[in-house]
Order: structure tokens, then sequence, then C-alpha cells
């Protein structure tokens, strides 16, 4: 997931994982829900169903590739 992620937002894998979310401008929920759709597409997962941004919101990439993959395995 932090792969695609990666490549999405253009980032060097490296430090991909620890890059601010706020720093790349993608902290808001229509960024999120953006990146959200791309990994839907990606993984041909069409019947998963919009993401809920309830409770602690990630801050870095690496906390957002978590949340999709937790989202997609429920």
């Amino acid at each position: 997931m932090l792969d695609l992620l990666t490549c999405v937002v253009g980032l060097d894998a490296p430090r991909a994982a620890d890059a601010p979310l706020a720093a790349l401008e993608l902290d808001d929920d229509l960024s999120i829900l953006h990146l959200w759709d791309a990994v839907v597409e990606e993984y041909g997962e069409r019947s998963v169903g919009d993401l809920e941004l309830d409770g602690a919101r990630p801050t870095t990439l690496g906390e957002l590739a978590d949340l999709f993959t937790r989202e997609l395995s429920s």
C-alpha cells in the first residue's frame, strides 16, 4: 500500500513512510478521499464503500497506508 501511495504522490521510497501529509498538502478530507479512490481503483475493490474519516487522523503517508490497508481488510 505504501508503495502505491508513494508512486501516486511522487515521493522517494526511502523516506515516504515518514512524510507528513501536511507538508505534502494532503491532510484535508478531499485529498485523503481522492487517494482512497485511487487505491480502490488500483486494487479493483469497487465494492468497498467510502472511507469514514472518524477518530484519529493519519499524519504521515505511512499512517495513511496503514489506515487504507485496515479498511480494505475489513
